[in-house]
């Protein structure tokens, strides 16, 4: 069932900090809540459910700029903190027979041209991302670089006499005809994987691919939003719901907005199920280590904000938050 997000007289400019976390009603006793539940399942439409540490994920992380042994370490740290890592195994490792060492829970990414992708990376993943998302690099090209290439060619090392120029990134696969395609793609990847199978698109993209991924029966949707629209998220969440009926795929949010726990509740009240924490990781990945021994600290604080925060909502799951648990100030205040 659709969510009735709650949004305002001009719904084109409601920000995260427009809205604000509803309290508990005062007119009965509310008991005390002492355990928060932060696990996140990820049904699958088999019947199976991938369970997550947290719903928080790093969706693009820049693996080319760091060194290989460097990248799989902060990789597995990260792990271990709960957060779910994007990366195929030659971004992590320079064997694919040693694809072991990558071996955890992990969000793969299946790009259009199967750049960097391997079999090992159907074996080891709890989530395949099919990328339609279309990425900007640093000088703002929708391409693969060199550093890039040759990670995936496993040959990272920055004297190799290997010269490769940068490519563009295809946005579309070159087996399809149609977005109707997509369906042919994800009933082969569960053939070959156990995995959860995600599509990212763009948030101006979202009209057409979402009712496409739906029809195509994906287990989950990343949506990359730019700037600072936080009812963009709520009609997304809508669509998702209002196409897919009682059995939705989950929204994944990625915003250079959401950045800190009580946004993400917020996101998560929207209408979103996980939340793309890209801007941390990427300053952890190049930071010193004194910074890399502060990630077990920083995630250990999101976990007491996220507990604090949902049970200050009054429910005892993340899963529970929906649009009751927000409101806007400002639409009342105009409502008078």
């Amino acid at each position: 069932m659709a969510k009735s997000i709650p949004i305002g007289d001009n719904p084109m400019t409601e920000r995260f900090d427009d809205y604000q976390l509803r309290l508990p009603r005062c007119d009965h006793f509310v008991r005390a809540i002492d355990d928060v539940n932060l696990q996140h399942q990820v049904p699958l439409r088999d019947g199976r459910e991938v369970t997550l540490p947290l719903p928080l994920f790093w969706f693009d992380p820049p693996w080319q700029d760091a060194p290989v042994e460097r990248c799989l370490a902060f990789a597995h740290q990260l792990a271990a903190a709960g957060i779910t890592v994007s990366a195929i195994g030659r971004e992590l490792s320079q064997q694919d027979d040693d694809q072991a060492a990558v071996f955890f829970p992990r969000m793969a990414t299946h790009r259009c041209d199967r750049a960097g992708w391997v079999a090992q990376d159907f074996e080891n993943a709890a989530i395949i991302e099919l990328r339609l998302a279309l990425i900007r690099d640093r000088d703002g090209r929708v391409a693969y670089d060199t550093r890039q290439q040759l990670r995936w060619a496993n040959a990272p090392d920055a004297e190799s006499d290997q010269v490769i120029a940068s490519r563009n990134a295809m946005s579309f696969p070159p087996e399809w005809d149609s977005l109707d395609d997509m369906i042919h793609k994800v009933a082969n990847l569960r053939k070959l994987s156990q995995a959860a199978v995600f599509v990212s698109l763009d948030a101006a993209n979202e009209q057409w691919l979402v009712p496409a991924a739906i029809r195509a029966g994906v287990d989950g949707v990343i949506v990359v939003y730019q700037g600072d629209d936080a009812s963009l998220i709520a009609r997304t969440a809508q669509r998702i719901h209002a196409e897919a009926g009682d059995k939705p795929p989950q929204l994944w949010v990625v915003s250079t907005q959401a950045t800190d726990p009580q946004t993400w509740i917020k996101c998560l009240a929207l209408g979103a199920d996980a939340i793309a924490v890209d801007a941390f990781c990427n300053e952890h990945l190049f930071g010193s280590k004194a910074a890399n021994d502060s990630i077990e600290q920083t995630v250990l604080r999101w976990r007491a904000e996220l507990s604090g925060y949902t049970a200050s909502c009054g429910v005892s799951q993340l899963s529970e938050l929906n649009d009751q648990h927000l409101h806007l100030p400002s639409a009342l205040q105009s409502s008078k």
